[in-house]
């Protein structure tokens, strides 16, 4: 399964990734980075 594209801009712009084709836009990917951005954004508060 893939995101849709404006899914896919919008979790990379919100984990700081530039949006340059580097990320497939695969579900599992996506999630894995929104995961772990959250998860600094916690542990850097």
């Amino acid at each position: 399964y893939h995101h849709d594209d404006e899914t896919r801009k919008g979790i990379l712009a919100a984990a700081g990734y530039p949006d340059d084709g580097s990320v497939a836009g695969s579900a599992v990917e996506l999630n894995a980075i929104e995961d772990w951005a959250a998860f600094h954004a916690e542990m850097l508060k």
